[in-house]
C-alpha cells in the first residue's frame, strides 16, 4: 500500500477500502491538483461574466438600456436649459452694473462737490508729476555738468546729453519698475482677497454714497472726496484680508481659493434674487 494511502487513512479514519486501484488514479489527480495550486502553478482562464440586463437574442434593446439613454438625453436637456440661464442671468447682470456705473458717472458729473474734487485731484496728481520731472531734469543736468572739465565744446556736449540721457532713462526706469510693483502688488492682493461681487457693490455704492451726499461729508469732514473713497477701499481690503486670515487661522477654508466667490456663484445668487424682485 502506498505511504500516502496510509497517510489518508491514519489522517481521516477512513476504510483501507479507498486505497484500492481503482481510487488511486482519483487520488492521484486531487493531489496533483493541490500541489498545483499550493504552488500556484494553476493558470486563471478568463470567465466571461454576465452583466446585469444583459440583452438577450430576440430583443433590440434592455430595459437597462432604455433606461440609461433616456437618463443621457434628460441630463442633456438639464445642461441645455442651465446653460441658457446662466446665459440670461449673466446679460441681465452685465445690464444692471453697466446701468449702475452709467447712473452713477452721470450723477457724479452733475454733482458740482464730487466734480470739483475730483477735479482738484487729478490736477494735483498732475502737478505731482511735472515735479517729479523737473526734479529728474534737474538732477540729469547736475551729472551731465561733469563734462565740463572738457576742452573740446563738441566733446563736451556731446558727453553732457549722453550722460544727461543716460541718467533721465535710468531715473524713468526705477520710476516705473516701482509704479509696476506697488500696482502688482495691490492688484495680487486684491484678487486674492476681494475679487468677487461684495467688492463691486462696496465699490458702487461707496461712489453713490459719496457722490449724493457729498456736500454733507465735506461739512462735517474736510476731505477730498475722492481721496475718501480710497481710504475706504484701504479699509475695506485690510478688513477683508484680516477676516480671511482669521477664518483660514480656525480652519474655515480648505484651501487658499475656498473663500473665492466665483461668478458662477455670483450668478447663481443673483438667479434667487430676480424672482424675489419680480415678486
Amino acid at each position: 500500500m502506498p505511504v500516502f494511502c496510509r497517510m489518508i487513512i491514519v489522517k481521516f479514519h477512513v476504510s483501507p477500502s479507498i486505497c484500492s486501484d481503482s481510487n488511486l488514479i482519483v487520488i492521484d489527480e486531487i493531489l496533483a491538483y493541490l500541489f498545483v495550486r499550493n504552488n500556484s502553478l494553476l493558470t486563471n482562464f478568463p470567465v466571461e461574466k454576465k452583466v446585469l440586463y444583459e440583452k438577450c437574442d430576440n430583443c433590440d434593446r434592455t430595459a437597462y438600456q432604455k433606461a440609461k439613454e433616456k437618463c443621457d438625453n434628460r441630463k442633456n436637456q438639464l445642461e441645455k436649459k442651465y446653460k441658457n440661464m446662466t446665459t440670461g442671468y449673466e446679460s441681465i447682470l452685465f445690464l444692471l452694473t453697466w446701468y449702475s456705473i452709467a447712473t452713477t458717472l452721470f450723477a457724479a458729473i452733475l454733482s458740482p462737490d464730487f466734480l470739483n474734487d475730483c477735479i482738484t485731484f487729478f490736477v494735483t496728481i498732475g502737478k505731482g508729476i511735472v515735479s517729479l520731472l523737473q526734479e529728474f531734469v534737474t538732477d540729469a543736468d547736475s551729472f551731465g555738468q561733469l563734462s565740463n572739465g572738457i576742452s573740446n565744446r563738441i566733446i563736451s556736449g556731446i558727453v553732457y546729453w549722453l550722460i544727461a540721457g543716460i541718467v533721465m532713462g535710468i531715473l524713468f526706469i526705477i520710476t516705473g519698475l516701482i509704479i509696476v510693483w506697488i500696482g502688482y502688488q495691490v492688484g495680487k492682493i486684491y484678487w486674492k482677497y476681494c475679487w468677487d461681487i461684495i467688492s463691486i457693490m462696496v465699490a458702487l455704492m461707496s461712489i453713490a454714497i459719496a457722490i449724493y451726499f457729498g456736500e454733507w461729508i465735506k461739512s462735517v469732514l474736510s476731505i477730498n472726496l475722492i481721496l475718501l473713497l480710497l481710504l475706504v477701499q484701504v479699509i475695506y481690503i485690510g478688513i477683508r484680508c484680516y477676516v480671511k486670515d482669521w477664518r483660514e487661522e480656525r480652519g474655515y477654508y480648505e484651501s487658499k481659493n475656498h473663500h473665492k466667490i466665483s461668478f458662477i456663484s455670483s450668478v447663481n445668487i443673483f438667479s434667487r434674487l430676480i424672482p424675489l424682485l419680480v415678486e
